[in-house]
């Protein structure tokens, strides 16, 4: 599903934001607000990836959260894609996802570049752009939202069998009951843990 949402993103400056967008967002299971709070400052490159520092998180109020954002083997890898968004957009301090505008058309009719602002995205406008993303590849529009990165990653890390525990801690959720709200089961005989017995 994520593929195929990322399938009809073409390779300019609003498709290379938005992929690393959708990626990130993925990858380190990051509800809206946290994606638009992101800073540059808050990236620390490694051998392994990229630790986005969390200031604030939902489930971590009261201090800062390490997200580990690995590199992955295939097109999905979010490092990749967010480097090639910090490369085309010269952003040398404050916010990683910012706001594209498009200046008028001159009169001589070519259409012109989008250009960079300085303001973060808004919760809501990342909301907006997963659900025009998934609507361009041929998904409904309400089948997707703001908290549709965060569900697909722990959706997905459930059902690869990663512990309970490793999908809270991903989630950075408090408890146990909170996590399940985020998951979606899908078939109910589809990894019964009594099926291999019976």
């Amino acid at each position: 599903m994520l593929r195929e949402l990322l399938a009809p993103i073409q390779d300019d400056l609003p498709g290379r934001r938005d992929r690393a967008l959708i990626l990130v967002g993925f990858a380190g299971a990051l509800r809206r607000a946290e994606l638009a709070a992101i800073a540059l400052a808050d990236l620390l490159r490694t051998d392994q990836g990229f630790e986005l520092t969390l200031p604030r998180s939902k489930g971590a109020q009261t201090a800062a959260v390490t997200v580990p954002l690995p590199y992955g083997r295939t097109a999905l890898c979010p490092v990749r894609v967010l480097t090639a968004w910090l490369d085309a957009a010269p952003i040398t301090d404050g916010a990683v996802f910012r706001r594209l505008w498009v200046p008028p058309a001159p009169p001589d009719g070519h259409p012109p570049l989008p250009r960079l602002g300085s303001a973060a995205l808004t919760p809501r406008s990342i909301a907006r752009i997963v659900q025009a993303r998934a609507a361009a590849a041929g998904f409904g529009r309400l089948e997707f939202g703001g908290h549709s990165l965060k569900r697909g990653a722990l959706t997905t890390g459930m059902q690869q069998n990663a512990h309970a525990g490793q999908l809270k801690r991903l989630g950075r959720h408090k408890t146990f009951d909170v996590l399940g709200e985020y998951l979606e089961f899908g078939d109910l005989f589809e990894g019964h843990p009594r099926r291999d017995v019976l």
